[in-house]
């Protein structure tokens, strides 16, 4: 249903875009980014991050950030089970139209930002056989959120204790959760 539901509003964006003529087209490499380990999700949210000229700054908004490359962003009413999900829109001779990809309203904002670049990671993603689609997809996510380079700058690299305090501070900076950044 939710499959259905996401398809059926993309389509009518992609219609609505072509009558209006703003497409400009999508500024996102579907499965562009070969990943045969872990490591090299992270590695595409870096580049993600540069190609978008993004820095390595935490991104303050993130659904603008999608939706200024074209990338729609979704909220659906669905039960606490499902997180999100991806879209792609393709023509008849499958060349990419749209992306979207679409979360649960009523989510809070750090869980939301997360979910939402997860999915982003799964659209970009082109995983070998070996590697697990959710892992990656959520190491993609995190990093696309909280680059390695500018945490370790935020918090340092040889430390051994961080206060809650801090904790805070990061999770403000970073709109994800405690968790995620620890993790």
């Amino acid at each position: 249903r939710l499959q259905s539901f996401v398809a059926q509003v993309l389509e009518e964006r992609v219609r609505l875009q072509e009558r209006i003529g703003s497409f400009n087209g999508l500024e996102l490499p579907v499965q562009g980014f070969e990943v045969d380990e872990l490591k090299d999700a992270e590695l595409a949210a870096n580049e993600l991050r540069k190609k978008w000229d993004l820095g390595i700054a935490p991104v303050a908004n993130l659904m603008g950030v999608l939706e200024d490359h074209f990338i729609h962003v979704i909220e659906v009413d669905a039960s606490e089970t499902f997180d999100g999900i991806s879209a792609v829109a393709r023509d008849s001779e499958g060349n990419v139209l749209a992306a979207a990809v679409a979360t649960r309203r009523g989510v809070s904002g750090d869980r939301q930002r997360l979910n939402v670049a997860h999915e982003l990671g799964h659209l970009t993603l082109k995983l070998a056989n070996e590697v697990d689609a959710e892992k990656a997809a959520f190491r993609f996510g995190a990093a696309f959120l909280a680059p390695a380079v500018q945490l370790c700058r935020d918090v340092g690299s040889k430390r051994r204790l961080i206060r809650s305090e801090e904790l805070l501070y990061l999770k403000r900076r970073y709109g994800m959760s405690i968790q995620a950044i620890l993790f």
